[in-house]
Parts: structure tokens; C-alpha cells; sequence
């Protein structure tokens, strides 16, 4: 065991640190005001606002090159698409914002903070966050100023008519005047470069919302599991898991068996009530992200087909599709591998429910029956028999994981089969 054990005859008082999570989204999303009117609202209608004119734009820009040119509606699908649903999600994030919030004070009160798997639960999720951040981010502008060193394609001018083909973005609006051309060019300019930020910030927390929540459940998981498998230990009397306290035996304690029982039944309540603080967190976690799970599915599956489309019916650069691809492929793993980082915690707890010194508490009863006492079976009943599984249920048969994962590939690639036979 990594845990200190401490002499004192009383448990530590000092106050656990705050609970923390999402801290770099959470930055991002005060500075801008992207998600809540609290900081600056006329900031936060500004951003929704113009994201909703560059999403609406660029959607009908999409239905009339469809009309045009198949080639170039594959061609721009990808990145249209994706910004359309980067949108809707930003409507989900805003209109669920307050939930987030309560699950987040709820965090703040009940999850344990003073414990070393808590800090290394922190600096995974900052690690985490700030490489796909700048992954995003850098990805974001150089998918941004591509266009400045490739102008544009033959399709491209007899469907636009550019005066100036250098000048082009990276995704072409539907406007009634020439956007290349000036002044029209400078005034979009800045308004498409912080929309591009704006859908940096709204990918990472696209990607990384469910991860790091599910990883914080587990590391509270992980915490009750190490704590579990000092039940009944030799040398330890009392254990405050919310200060990490731990109180050794003495000479005199060390013979107390009524002592010891009694420590071990307070130690197990406080486990059993941590224990179904974090599952009940889990199960509001399940039922807030229900429609957020079910619409991702769907967008990693539509794009998955559009990176395909855009490889058997464009003339793209394969570096480009196959970046695209990895993107995809990326969110869909790490959007299914929430459940799995649940179920690893639960399971670690189940196994630590048994995995301990119990039968060091158990004692002889009446005349030579040697017996665990009743209420020390119970709570360690409660805790083996509580929900193992973590289902997001949205189509009654839909379940987050790596099976997900896979038959969403599967099934990804029978309707480009369908597609790419309709086509020929």
C-alpha cells in the first residue's frame, strides 16, 4: 500500500482541498463566455450569433454545390458537416449548461480530494486536455490558412467565379456577392479566423467531456478500492477516508476486539456511503448525456462515411482524408471509452470487497462458533451486489464501450458499400 499511516490518536481536521474537474474547458469557457451569460453576455450572443450565421451559411452553401457539383459537395461535406454539428452540439452544451454545473458542485461536495489518486486524476486530465487543445487548435488554423498556399481547384471557379482564386477560405459561403473580392474579403477575414478558434474550443469539448468525467469516476472508484483492502488490517485501527487519515493500533487497542469492530462497521459506512455518492453521480451522469451519446454516435458515423466518400469520389489529397479519418476515428474511441473506464473502477471495488484482511475480524461468538459480525457482512453485501454495469440508454439496446466502437465501423462501412454500388 502507497498510503501513508499516521500515529495521531484522533483523525486529521484540516479541510480537503476543492474538488476540481474540467479545468482547462472550463477556463476556456469563462474567458470567452461561450456557454454562459454569467461572465459577459453580450460577448456570449455575440459568439452564438456569428457561429450561427457561418453554420447557416455554410449549409446553404453545401445544398447548392450539391445541385452543381457532386465532386465538390464531397469535397467541402467533411468540414461543412462537421461545423453544422459542432453547432447543434454547442445548442446542447448551452441548454444543458446548469446541469453540468450541479454535477460539478456535486463533485465539489462529495468526491474525495485529499487522496494521491485524486492528483494524478488531475494531472492525466491535464495532460489530456491541453495535447488534443493544442492539437485542435493548431489543426483549426493550419486547416484555416491552407487555402493561402493552394488557390483554387477548376471545380471550385466555375461554381464560385472567384476574381481572385488566392483569396479563397477553406470552407466557401453562400452569399450573393464574391467573397475574395474587396472589401467583402477583410470583413469576413476576422470573423472566420475567431469562428475558427470558436470551433477549436467546441471540438475539444466535443472530444474530452466524457473521458474526463468518466476517468474522475474512476480514480473515486480506484480510491474506495485502495482503501477497501485495509479492512481488517493488523496494524490499523481507524480510517477517515475524507481526509486520508489513519490511525495505527496501539498495545492496548490492539487486543480491544469490540474496539475493532466497531472501527470497522464506522469505516464501512463511511465506504458504503461514498461508494453510492459516486454511483448516484454516475447515474445522473448517464441520464444528462443520453441524447449528447446518441447524437455522437450519429455524427462519427456520418462523418466516418463522408472521409470514405471523399476518398473514392474526390481527387483529394490522401493526406488530407487520411487526417480527417484519424480525427474521426479518434473521437469515436475516446467517446466509447467513458463506460469502460466506469466499469474498470466498479470492478476494482468488487474485487476489493473480498480482497481484503476480513477475516481478521472474525471472532468467537457464543461457546466456539467463530463468526463475522452481521453488520460488517451487510455493508460489504452492499457494496458487491450495487449496479456493476454503465449503460447509456437511449435505444433501450445502446451501450457506450469498445463493442459500440466496433459496430459502429461495421456498420459505417455497409452503407458506404451501399453507396459506393449505387454510385457505379
Amino acid at each position: 500500500m502507497k498510503l501513508r499511516l499516521r500515529t495521531a490518536p484522533h483523525f486529521n481536521r484540516t479541510t480537503p482541498v476543492p474538488y476540481k474537474c474540467l479545468i482547462f474547458l472550463t477556463f476556456l469557457f469563462d474567458k470567452i463566455s461561450l456557454t454562459s451569460k454569467k461572465n459577459n453576455k453580450y460577448l456570449f450572443y455575440f459568439n452564438y450569433v456569428l457561429y450561427a450565421t457561418i453554420v447557416t451559411q455554410l449549409a446553404f452553401n453545401l445544398i447548392s454545390v450539391y445541385t452543381k457539383n457532386s465532386e465538390l459537395f464531397y469535397i467541402q461535406f467533411f468540414t461543412a458537416y462537421f461545423n453544422i454539428t459542432t453547432f447543434i452540439n454547442y445548442n446542447f452544451v448551452i441548454f444543458t449548461n446548469e446541469k453540468r454545473e450541479k454535477m460539478v458542485a456535486f463533485m465539489q461536495k462529495h468526491f474525495i480530494s485529499t487522496h494521491p489518486l485524486y492528483n494524478k486524476c488531475i494531472r492525466n486530465e491535464v495532460r489530456f486536455s491541453v495535447i488534443i487543445g493544442m492539437l485542435f487548435i493548431l489543426s483549426s488554423f493550419a486547416w484555416y490558412v491552407t487555402p493561402w498556399f493552394s488557390p483554387a481547384t477548376d471545380e471550385e471557379m466555375q461554381v464560385y467565379n472567384f476574381s481572385n482564386p488566392s483569396r479563397r477560405f477553406s470552407t466557401q459561403f453562400w452569399a450573393p456577392f464574391d467573397v475574395t473580392a474587396s472589401p467583402y474579403y477583410e470583413i469576413f477575414f476576422p470573423f472566420t479566423l475567431y469562428s475558427t478558434f470558436m470551433v477549436g474550443v467546441l471540438s475539444l469539448e466535443l472530444f474530452t467531456t466524457l473521458p474526463i468525467l468518466g476517468l474522475h469516476v474512476k480514480a473515486q472508484f480506484d480510491i474506495l478500492s485502495e482503501y477497501l483492502t485495509l479492512l481488517g488490517h493488523p496494524d490499523i485501527l481507524s480510517i477517515n477516508i475524507k481526509t486520508g487519515h489513519i490511525t495505527r493500533h496501539n498495545e492496548i487497542t490492539r487486543y480491544d476486539n469490540r474496539l475493532i469492530i466497531q472501527q470497522a462497521k464506522s469505516f464501512l459506512l463511511q465506504i458504503v456511503q461514498q461508494h453510492q455518492h459516486i454511483l448516484t453521480f454516475v447515474k445522473t451522469f448517464e441520464r444528462n448525456n443520453q441524447i449528447f451519446f446518441a447524437f455522437r454516435m450519429l455524427l462519427t458515423i456520418t462523418l466516418l462515411l463522408g472521409v470514405l466518400c471523399q476518398y473514392v469520389f474526390t481527387n483529394s489529397q490522401r493526406a488530407y482524408i487520411f487526417f480527417n479519418l484519424i480525427i474521426v476515428m479518434q473521437f469515436n474511441f475516446f467517446l466509447c471509452t467513458c463506460s469502460e473506464l466506469i466499469n474498470s473502477g466498479y470492478y476494482g471495488v468488487h474485487k476489493s470487497s473480498y480482497n481484503n484482511y476480513w477475516y481478521n475480524l472474525v471472532f468467537s461468538g457464543n461457546g466456539f462458533t467463530r463468526t463475522l459480525d452481521k453488520d460488517i457482512r451487510r455493508y460489504l453485501m452492499m457494496i458487491m451486489h450495487s449496479s456493476p454495469k454503465s449503460k447509456y440508454l437511449k435505444f433501450k439496446h445502446l451501450d457506450i464501450g469498445f463493442q459500440t466502437f466496433v459496430g459502429s465501423i461495421r456498420l459505417t462501412y455497409s452503407l458506404f458499400v451501399f453507396l459506393f454500388y449505387v454510385q457505379k
